[in-house]
């Protein structure tokens, strides 16, 4: 019997909510001056979106899901959202050039901040940064979307009631 899927609305909410997320911590600063706390903002909202996600997808099959349906549908769901990330990372390499300097600014503080690396190899990593800036962006945030969404989607999956594979009788058939 075919599975009601959940994940492309799911997947649509996930994508609006980190894109409003992320424009925030954007506008605030704190992407730029505080990546740890964005990180910490970031995981549960996507992980909580994901856990509805997936409670969402057992009730909509009446509990008659796996582990591997469940992660499926999560993982679609973060699929999408990679989708708006790249997206969203294009608008802002198009529409933001000012963020890219703003990076630049918060990538030397954290340099300069370690020991032993001189001015020259701060200048030196720094130029490099902005001849890659826009492959790093929209190519790193995808991928960090992914991996992240595929980790996010392992823990989400555990969550929901599963009561394995409909059983097999004429009313399903």
């Amino acid at each position: 019997m075919k599975k009601k899927q959940t994940h492309l609305a799911y997947g649509i909410i996930t994508g609006v909510v980190m894109s409003i997320v992320t424009m925030v911590m954007y506008m605030t600063g704190i992407a730029f001056n505080k990546p740890f706390i964005s990180i910490l903002i970031v995981l549960p909202i996507s992980l909580t979106l994901l856990i509805l996600n997936g409670v969402a997808y057992s009730k909509a099959n009446e509990g008659f899901v796996t582990y591997g349906n469940v992660y499926g549908s999560c993982f679609k769901v973060s699929l999408i959202r990679s989708v708006f990330a790249l997206a969203l990372g294009i608008v802002i390499l198009i529409a933001f050039p000012e963020y890219k300097d703003k990076t630049m600014e918060a990538s030397r503080a954290m340099m300069e901040k370690m020991n032993g690396l001189s001015d020259d190899m701060i200048d030196k990593q720094i130029e490099m940064s902005r001849k890659t800036y826009s492959f790093s962006m929209t190519g790193g945030q995808l991928i960090f979307t992914i991996i992240g969404g595929a980790i996010a989607s392992l823990i989400a999956a555990a969550i929901p009631k599963k009561l394995g594979e409909r059983p097999f009788t004429a009313d399903n058939f």
